[in-house]
């Protein structure tokens, strides 16, 4: 019997290069995440560190534990 269940990952990083919005997108979404998005083998989250930071002015370890 085949287990249809899909492993959950959450990525927990920066969007941006050192966090800095102005670098650009870092670059381990486009090397570690896209290839294990092509498997299909999981159902991934992402949360930026940094991105929340700058959206809510504040360190988004709360919100975090709450996903």
């Amino acid at each position: 019997m085949q287990n249809n269940k899909r492993t959950k990952v959450l990525f927990i990083g920066d969007k941006w290069v050192n966090g800095i919005k102005k670098y650009g997108s870092s670059e381990w979404e486009g090397g570690m995440l896209s290839s294990l998005e092509s498997t299909g083998l999981a159902d991934i989250s992402i949360f930026h560190l940094d991105e929340y930071y700058d959206s809510n002015g504040q360190k988004g370890d709360g919100a975090v534990l709450q996903k």
